[in-house]
């Protein structure tokens, strides 16, 4: 059929009363994906573009995320400020890939 949309499932949110918990649990694990989870979710950006952040999208004395608009679904950039979530960027080992939260495949 020409011309149909596929239909997107979207996973059932987190029911707001069980976010704190979460968030402990969270800040808890010493891995880079829990704090690129907990990035995705403090900025509110899409994972996809919370996981190809590059540290040369970041500006961290002046506390911005600028976001090219090649990665969003608008077509110009935008800038987040984090100034509360500085502390996970910062925490961060930087392992030369440019890449904020580097995967373990290429």
């Amino acid at each position: 059929m020409q011309g149909a949309s596929k239909r997107v499932q979207h996973h059932p949110a987190m029911p707001f009363a069980e976010l704190p918990v979460f968030m402990e649990e969270l800040r808890n694990l010493d891995e880079v994906k829990a704090r690129a989870l907990e990035f995705t979710i403090l900025t509110a950006a899409r994972t996809s573009e919370a996981l190809k952040a590059t540290w040369d999208e970041i500006d961290l004395d002046a506390k911005v995320w600028t976001i090219p608009a090649e990665r969003m679904k608008r077509t110009s950039c935008i800038a987040f400020r984090f100034p509360k979530r500085i502390e996970i960027l910062k925490s961060l080992p930087r392992d030369g890939s440019g890449w904020l939260f580097p995967g373990s495949r290429t």
